[in-house]
């Protein structure tokens, strides 16, 4: 990893090199000019937006703008015309004024990601979610894996189901701010989609959606692109209209896809089966599963990672894998580790490697 400094005075070249001093790279989403992979991200709120426009303004010139969004309190965008392979640049924003830039290499076929789900914080903390034993202290465990750098995780992808949200309003408060005060420890990039638990409290708006955390999201990564879905709303939970937004967004984001990636990964929280899939529709399962594995075949989708039945099932149906995870919270049909899963994608396929979140 890069040396860390503690002002934003580097700032990039065109060819996509640093000046010095190198700050420390953490990321959520990016730009690449030349073939690598460019990642601006300072950690500010409100105020410091006019700083950060100071520090990153003189490396967009003629054709390129920087803008503050106001439609999510942990983003902004910077539009980049036609000089990157990516039109927007999301600025993470976190809890403290450290500047973080950095450089990642994408030429690397071979990298590691965690993929956690199911945290729903609120759901199994008899002594609070702050108490030894409670759901934050087994995320914060599997954030620190993440972290840590010899695991050489890239990034997190959420699975859905981040909290609990279930009972008082006050309690869901609580649950969300715990949430965030966890994700904002990732010194990694994290993405992420939205579970039932996380949207589905009555509401105008859920309260996750206020807050600006991830709903769906697409990315490509070294030799492969990732699409996240919202299967809370593609199941058809909140009506046909959100129903048909979904499916428009899914299609368009893969056919987003790079014409030379290996590899394609969607996450949604729902599995599309748990056994077979003629078994009958339930609670568990996604009762449009025909209709959607049509468009992960129309667009070779490699793998699905799911969550949601708080057990691991490892499936394959038209020639894709179907991986559901645990989760970290608590094993609802059989007893089973608390645990989270670390995907290896390599050129011709890929790995995945259980992590007991008890034992760390």
């Amino acid at each position: 990893m890069q040396s860390q400094a503690s002002a934003p005075s580097a700032l990039w070249s065109e060819s996509g090199q640093m000046f010095d001093p190198i700050i420390a790279i953490t990321t959520r989403s990016s730009i690449s000019v030349n073939g690598r992979l460019l990642c601006i991200f300072p950690n500010v709120y409100g105020t410091e937006w006019d700083t950060i426009q100071t520090a990153v303004g003189p490396w967009f010139k003629s054709g390129r703008s920087f803008a503050a969004l106001g439609s999510g309190r942990n983003s902004a965008t910077v539009n980049t015309g036609g000089v990157t392979s990516a039109s927007r640049l999301f600025i993470l924003v976190q809890r403290y004024s450290q500047y973080r830039f950095g450089e990642a290499d994408m030429s690397s076929d071979v990298f590691k990601f965690a993929f956690i789900t199911d945290a729903q914080l609120g759901m199994n903390s008899p002594g609070g979610l702050e108490a030894f034993g409670g759901d934050k202290l087994r995320l914060d465990r599997a954030i620190a894996y993440a972290n840590d750098p010899e695991h050489e995780i890239e990034f997190v992808v959420l699975g859905g189901d981040q909290v609990n949200n279930f009972c008082s309003e006050e309690q869901a408060e609580k649950e969300f701010s715990a949430l965030e005060l966890s994700l904002s420890t990732l010194t990694v990039p994290y993405y992420g989609v939205a579970g039932n638990h996380d949207v589905e409290r009555p509401g105008d708006e859920p309260q996750y959606i206020q807050r600006g955390l991830p709903v769906h999201f697409s990315m490509a990564y070294g030799n492969s692109y990732f699409v996240g879905i919202n299967s809370v709303w593609l199941r058809g939970r909140f009506g046909e209209a959100q129903q048909e937004e979904e499916w428009d967004y899914m299609e368009s984001q893969f056919a987003a896809a790079p014409a030379d990636c290996k590899h394609v990964f969607v996450v949604m929280h729902w599995p599309l089966f748990i056994a077979h899939p003629d078994e009958p529709e339930t609670y568990w399962n996604m009762p449009n599963r025909a209709r959607i594995i049509d468009v992960f075949k129309k667009y070779n989708v490699s793998c699905a990672l799911s969550g949601h039945f708080h057990q691991d099932i490892d499936a394959r149906w038209h020639g894709i894998s179907l991986i559901t995870s645990i989760g970290i919270c608590a094993p609802l049909q059989y007893a089973e580790e608390r645990s989270f899963k670390i995907v290896t994608v390599f050129p011709d396929g890929w790995s995945t490697q259980r992590v007991s979140v008890d034992s760390l």
